[in-house]
């Protein structure tokens, strides 16, 4: 996280947050898990009314998805 202050009073601030999103849905008849490993990065404005996000970028760092269900020889099955 980085901080500048202006001789205005007001104050920007930069962050980067990390996150994994985990999204479980069904593709014909079977159920499938997508996880995102996910980066955010923030720059924040303080001004007479607080903080406020200036500006969002958003970063998908990696992807994976996935059967939730599958037999001995790693083939999808269809949940029951």
């Amino acid at each position: 996280a980085v901080a500048i202050g202006f001789g205005t009073g007001a104050w920007a601030f930069w962050n980067a947050h990390r996150c994994v999103a985990n999204h479980v849905y069904e593709k014909e008849g079977v159920p499938f898990k997508l996880d995102m490993g996910i980066r955010y990065e923030d720059e924040y404005l303080r001004g007479k009314a607080g903080w406020v996000i200036q500006s969002r970028s958003f970063n998908m760092v990696w992807e994976t998805d996935r059967p939730m269900i599958i037999d001995a020889s790693g083939m999808p099955q269809k949940s029951d």
